[in-house]
């Protein structure tokens, strides 16, 4: 007999009341015939995904059972769009996340620079200043960036095992754990990275472009933003929809015994 909500095969040999692996409540019967019983277990085994090697389908499907199936689709797609998300927040220091107008680089056209890029450009955007009283802030600004590039890369490292987790060892406990904790780095980051961004820019204006100097975070910099809040938001809900099932199931064992 197979369980209807986590698929683990029961062994017909022990009268139990609940699956021993999550708790859900097992259907007794015993006192079925056995083409009956057999049934019953067809249709738990579709139910669960796991197929019957006689070819039969016997049983029918409960609306508890399609809500099951339900939720577990969407919790795949949420499992999905998490490792896409979790993936995206890793590589962060590489992603062109900065926006820069061309007048501040001496063209026509703009461009997006990635935050390691952004590093190397950054002498020759600030050169203007000289040795301006607004140096002070500039450095500042330099050694602001250069912690974000150090938290970037904080967030690939917690986020990379947390993917390996998530695809090979299918340790879900464990990835979303990494998951946060990367999404958390790289919040943490783009966001000094478009304080940085706001201060050069203001302070660009004033020196010599008078107003038409202009730099920020690039299209990709907001959706990066608002992947790293996803990510937290995700990992969070299903931590506690995780919370209210176990809770759920053992005052329902404790109930019954």
């Amino acid at each position: 007999m197979f369980c209807s909500k986590c698929g683990k095969e029961i062994p017909e040999n022990i009268d139990a009341k609940f699956c021993s692996y999550c708790g859900a409540t097992i259907p007794f019967l015993g006192n079925q015939n056995p083409d009956s019983r057999s049934a019953s277990e067809d249709s738990l085994r579709t139910i669960s995904g796991v197929g019957n090697s006689s070819g039969n389908s016997g049983g029918s499907v409960t609306l508890s059972s399609v809500n099951t199936i339900n939720q577990v689709t969407v919790a795949g797609m949420q499992r999905f769009v998490l490792i896409i998300l979790t993936a995206f927040s890793s590589f962060g220091l590489f992603l062109p996340l900065v926006r820069i107008e061309g007048s501040i680089l001496g063209q026509s056209r703009g461009e997006v620079y990635s935050i390691a890029r952004f590093l190397v450009e950054m002498e020759d955007i600030t050169s203007v200043f000289g040795s301006d009283a607004n140096m002070a802030i500039i450095n500042m600004a330099i050694i602001l960036l250069l912690v974000s590039a150090m938290i970037f890369i904080a967030s690939a490292i917690m986020g990379l095992p947390s993917l390996y987790s998530a695809i090979i060892k299918k340790d879900y406990n464990d990835s979303d754990e990494g998951a946060v904790k990367s999404a958390i780095l790289g919040l943490i980051g783009v966001i000094m990275v478009w304080i940085v961004t706001i201060v050069i820019s203001s302070l660009l204006k004033q020196k010599v472009y008078w107003g038409s100097a202009s730099m920020g975070l690039s299209g990709l910099g907001y959706v990066y933003l608002i992947g790293t809040i996803v990510i937290y938001v995700l990992v969070k809900r299903e931590s506690v929809a995780k919370t209210i099932e176990n809770t759920s199931n053992n005052e329902t064992h404790e109930a019954n015994h």
